[in-house]
Order: C-alpha cells, then sequence, then structure tokens
C-alpha cells in the first residue's frame, strides 16, 4: 500500500476507536440523561467541535454557506435520519441491554453499508468481505444466545 493508502486505513481504525469510545461512555450518561437528550447532546457537541476545527485549519480554503447550497441541506437532513435517529436507537438499546451486547449488534454496521453500497453504487466486494460476514454473523448470533442465558 501507498503512503496515501495507509494513511487512509489510520484514519478508518481511527475513526472506529474513536466511536468505540463512545459506547462505555454512553452507557455511563445515560444514568443520568434520555437517549433522546444524549443523542442531542453527542451530535451538538460534534457539530461544534467540527465548527471549531474548520477555523483552527491553517490552509481554509472553504467559504460560507450560501442559499443555494441544497448538498448541505440535504447532509444535515441526511445526518438527521442516519446518525441522529441511529445514535438514538442505539443509546436505547444500550441502556435495556448494555454497552457489550448493543456494540455487538452494532457490529454489523459495515456489512449493512457495504451491502447498501452494492446496491446503489454497483461496488463488488470481493471474497474476503462474505468471509468476515459469515464470521461476523456467528459472533452476533453467540452473543445474542448468551444475553437470553443471562
Amino acid at each position: 500500500m501507498n503512503n496515501k493508502n495507509n494513511r487512509a486505513v489510520f484514519h478508518a481504525v481511527l475513526a472506529a476507536a474513536l466511536y468505540a469510545v463512545s459506547m462505555p461512555m454512553s452507557k455511563i450518561l445515560l444514568e443520568e440523561i434520555t437517549p433522546t437528550m444524549l443523542a442531542a447532546f453527542l451530535y451538538i457537541g460534534a457539530g461544534i467541535g467540527m465548527t471549531l476545527l474548520r477555523y483552527a485549519r491553517r490552509n481554509n480554503s472553504e467559504t460560507a454557506l450560501q442559499r443555494n447550497d441544497v448538498p448541505y441541506a440535504a447532509a444535515m437532513a441526511l445526518g438527521f435520519v442516519t446518525y441522529g435517529l441511529s445514535i438514538f436507537y442505539y443509546t436505547h438499546a444500550q441502556r435495556i441491554i448494555g454497552a457489550a451486547h448493543t456494540s455487538a449488534y452494532y457490529a454489523i454496521t459495515p456489512f449493512i453499508g457495504a451491502v447498501l453500497s452494492m446496491v446503489i453504487l454497483g461496488e463488488k466486494p470481493d471474497y474476503l468481505f462474505f468471509i468476515a460476514l459469515v464470521i461476523m454473523i456467528i459472533g452476533t448470533k453467540l452473543i445474542s444466545e448468551k444475553k437470553r442465558q443471562d
């Protein structure tokens, strides 16, 4: 892999690790905050943080949003549906079945994304994807059976 690919892989793993930190921390916060409010605060915090990051960048060539920037509005709507509702349902499940079990079910996310990429974008994953999918299905089944026994 070239340096650009190495950096991209590092960023993907870092993104997963950072998101993973939110799982146990969210469980702790759910003792005091409802799932709806937690989801709202997480995404308000993300928005504020990204705004600060934008202004902290030295070579910022972005311009202010214009009224005709429909893609930005579409991105916000998509963010609400895909991220906002996702974290709402995630935290609701986490409150009931715990962080570890919710995370195990949530681990199917990349596979759902890959299937949607195949359907919507016409992408074709290699055989390793299907091997990993089977392993994840088995793991999810095992953890769900353990939960029923507890």
